[in-house]
């Protein structure tokens, strides 16, 4: 008869945590990765043309209406609204409107528009600029993440 030897419980242990950890380390690397392709507009990323987006909001209580105006140089698409009410944050994305005819506008460079919006019990409001982008042949939205925004207290 052969004498077989047996692994130790304890080395086991150490294999399985190590396999464990390998696995959790290329599931991040692979998470971590670009998944698409680059947004740009015109020619730059556009994270760099975020720094370049520049607006004013003021609050109408009586119509429930916020007005922006672009002071900047980069048209503005939209705004991803952070409506902080009491123990939660809403997120909602408020495309503004020509104050004139109610239509859907891009807000260029020293345009105004008005956007509607039900704060309900909030207490304050942050606009984050959105442009628009291209990831190759495609148009996308990108939410300025890194602007700082603009803060209106309720």
């Amino acid at each position: 008869m052969k004498n077989k030897k047996k692994s130790s419980p304890s080395i086991k242990i150490v294999l399985i945590v190590v396999a464990v950890i390998l696995i959790v380390v290329l599931v991040l690397l692979w998470a971590s990765a670009p998944c698409c392709e680059d947004i740009t507009k015109d020619g730059k990323p556009i994270a760099k043309v975020c720094g370049e987006a520049e607006f004013i909001a003021s609050y109408e209580l009586s119509n429930n209406e916020i007005t922006v105006i672009n002071n900047g140089n980069v048209p503005i698409y939209a705004f991803e609204a952070r409506i902080y009410s009491e123990g939660r944050i809403d997120t909602q994305e408020l495309i503004p409107k020509n104050i004139e005819t109610g239509e859907e506008i891009n807000l260029v460079q020293g345009t105004s528009g008005n956007i509607s919006i039900d704060i309900g019990d909030a207490t304050k409001i942050k606009l984050t600029p959105i442009l628009i982008g291209n990831s190759g042949e495609r148009e996308v939205k990108y939410t300025c993440h890194s602007h700082p925004g603009v803060e209106l207290e309720i």
